[in-house]
Order: C-alpha cells, then sequence, then structure tokens
C-alpha cells in the first residue's frame, strides 16, 4: 500500500498450518493480518497425512509426536470459495 503498486500487480502468497481444523476461519485471519480482500495462492505448511488422534513416536523413542487430521485440513483448504462450486 505505501509503495503506492496496485493490488493488482503483486502476487501474494500465504501458508496454512496443517493442524489447523478451519481452513476459511485462518484464511479470514490471514486476510486481515495481510490488510488484504484475497491472497493469489494459499498454500498448506508442511503437508502431511496421518491417522487423526494418533501419536507416532520420536526417532529417540522418548515422547510421541502429535498429530492432527491433515486430511481434512487438506480437503477444507481445497474448498471452492463458492459454495455451490464444491463436492465436499
Amino acid at each position: 500500500r505505501e509503495s503506492g503498486v496496485p493490488r493488482n500487480h503483486v502476487f501474494i502468497t500465504t501458508k496454512l498450518n496443517p493442524s489447523r481444523e478451519d481452513p476459511a476461519a485462518e484464511l479470514e485471519r490471514s486476510l486481515q493480518r495481510l490488510g488484504t480482500d484475497y491472497v493469489d495462492l494459499y498454500l498448506v505448511h508442511w503437508p502431511q497425512a496421518v491417522k487423526p488422534m494418533r501419536a507416532c513416536p520420536c526417532r529417540n523413542g522418548s515422547e510421541p509426536v502429535p498429530t492432527t487430521s491433515a486430511p481434512l485440513t487438506i480437503a477444507g483448504a481445497q474448498a471452492h470459495p463458492s459454495p455451490s462450486e464444491n463436492s465436499l
């Protein structure tokens, strides 16, 4: 905004943490933080497919690593902005 470059001349990318369960709400928060009404690319940061509610042991076996329902998060992030276009 301060540069005077029009928004349509800037490509903005943001990422979604795969542990988030509501990608649309997270996107809204990102838009507010960025001060824009849209982004050009919405990525899933460090995509991973794991079983929900299951912990995986660390390499050294000392503590479990918490996991999330990443496939559900990814499906939510892939949702089309127009609900009528979604098959989810």
